[in-house]
């Protein structure tokens, strides 16, 4: 098993095609074949329910207003294989079985239900179906095993104005599928999305779905638990990319589940351009994605948007490019999980990268409540400015190697705090030997925990301003440290004597700091 999360890509219409193929089958198209309403099942081989006759390869179907009917499921069936599928306004169409096949278009104004009712479907999922290279993988039904019903298939669109729901264990959705503002996706109780969904409208996934495809969310999108699993059919991509509002919500409280799990996939990616939120009092955690395919690099949630812990804890490998890390409602951020964590996985059959990646260009970290943290779990590579804002909690919680450094070598950049630092174990403040500077600000706090130390060096390269505040419980201790090869040079360390310290009797070493003492 795996958790795991990530991607990349643009929201381009260019580099996602499907989602203008979409909107193509909008319009109302003319039929040729019309379901009989007054009929309950959809059975392509009763001449009684069709008119003018029973619909061919080459056909455009209409369910008018008014119908009310259902595929019933069965371990061998005929698809309605057809050219188009129009569920006009007001039509309820529903599949407890069988499949709908396209190869220009299915619209759904009304409600099309893929509802499977069999308990265990897994009988009729041994039975393979002969493999059609001549067909997208994707796209077509004839890659996958037959259980695998109901399903709607391409190589055709499906365009949602309506409702779609996919309910059920193998209810399974293969075609592009374009949701229209206004419209929804439903996808509930161990269905299958293989294709690719581009989503306008609002997408649920309730309880754990299977995700084999891509998802392009440009309205609103939540899920429980999404899982992946290559037993069945070659997995097509697993790709989330975000420019609406995703999020994660735990299924149950105080209970770990993964949030995204997959079974042998190596390669998933959440690409965000909006705001992705986790949600309940849960950990989620997300690990292990080698193969990413971004010059970014390997493994991590890729954001431009805003990442929200709310409540939750969330473990992620995380690259920021002019994002934001918010918490709310006590919720936490580890980022890049230790070494240990990650052995502890493989070893339990997890796949997991093994190299930590937290990179960070020109990111906020932030809360909305003043409540929550970001952990950095391993040393970060810092481009640009890293801002905490005022009432935001920035916590250097790296725990291997002799020296906690909170940014690696080849950083470079400044680290801005108006809100909280607490220091890591012993850590050297702002070293020279890092190519990033720190700023206190006069709002700003930093904290020695009780237990860890922190190095403040002669030649660290911080700034701490009037109004800001070192609070010291466990130690800090100064060191003079002397150019190298003899070199004047001008030191880095500016501590404003209106600044404050906390546990002044906790500072020891080389020299002073030149801090007004402040009551705790």
């Amino acid at each position: 098993a795996t958790v795991v999360l990530l991607c990349a890509g643009s929201l381009d219409a260019a580099l996602h095609p499907k989602v203008a193929l979409g909107a193509a089958c909008a319009a109302p198209p003319t039929p040729t074949v019309t379901f009989v309403k007054s009929c309950t099942a959809v059975d392509v081989s009763n001449a009684a329910c069709w008119t003018p006759r029973v619909p061919t390869s080459s056909d455009v179907v209409e369910f008018p207003d008014g119908t009310n009917a259902a595929m019933p499921f069965a371990l061998t069936y005929t698809p309605l294989s057809v050219q188009s599928v129009y569920v006009a306004p007001g039509a309820v169409v529903t599949l407890n079985g069988g499949a709908i096949a396209v190869s220009s278009c299915l619209t759904v104004m009304g409600t099309l239900s893929l509802h499977n009712r069999v308990l265990d479907n897994g009988t009729a999922s041994t039975i393979p179906f002969a493999a059609d290279p001549s067909v997208p993988l994707g796209t077509d039904c004839s890659v996958v095993h037959a259980g695998f019903t109901p399903r709607v298939c391409g190589p055709g669109q499906v365009y949602v104005n309506g409702t779609l729901t996919l309910e059920g264990l193998y209810a399974s959705l293969w075609a592009p599928t374009t949701v229209a503002a206004g419209a929804k996706l439903n996808a509930l109780r161990e269905s299958f999305i293989w294709g690719t969904v581009s989503n306008y409208g609002t997408l649920v996934g309730d309880s754990y779905i299977y995700l084999h495809g891509s998802i392009t969310n440009v309205g609103t999108a939540s899920f429980q638990q999404v899982r992946a699993k290559n037993d069945w059919a070659p997995i097509v991509a697993l790709r989330i990319i975000n420019s609406g509002q995703l999020t994660f919500v735990a299924p149950r409280a105080a209970q770990y589940a993964p949030w995204w799990t997959t079974y042998g996939i190596s390669s998933f990616s959440i690409e965000n351009h909006g705001t992705t939120k986790w949600s309940g009092s849960q950990a989620y955690e997300g690990v292990g994605l080698p193969g990413y395919p971004s010059p970014l690099g390997t493994g991590a949630v890729v954001n431009y948007g805003v990442l929200v812990a709310d409540t939750a804890v969330v473990s992620i490998d995380v690259v920021s490019e002019g994002g934001t890390l918010q918490t709310i409602n006590n919720g936490r951020f580890n980022l890049g999980m230790s070494e240990k964590r990650r052995g502890a996985l493989r070893a339990s059959g997890y796949l997991v990268s093994r190299t930590p990646e937290v990179r960070l260009r020109n990111t906020r970290v932030e809360s909305r409540d003043g409540s929550g943290s970001v952990s950095v779990l391993a040393p970060m590579t810092l481009h640009g400015r890293l801002t905490v804002a005022a009432g935001a909690t920035l916590v250097n919680a790296v725990r291997e190697g002799a020296v906690r450094h909170l940014v690696t070598r080849g950083s470079s950049g400044t680290v801005s705090i108006a809100g909280k630092y607490v220091t890591g174990a012993l850590e050297v403040l702002f070293s020279s030997e890092r190519a990033v500077n720190g700023e206190l600000l006069p709002s700003g706090t930093m904290d020695v925990l009780e237990g860890e130390t922190a190095v403040l060096r002669s030649d660290t390269k911080l700034r701490v301003a009037a109004g800001a505040v070192v609070r010291v419980a466990g130690s800090l201790v100064t060191k003079q440290v002397e150019p190298a090869g003899g070199q004047s040079r001008r030191s880095g360390l500016h501590i404003s004597p209106l600044s404050f310290v906390v546990g002044q009797d906790h500072v020891t070493g080389d020299f002073e700091i030149p801090c007004a003492p402040l009551d705790a």
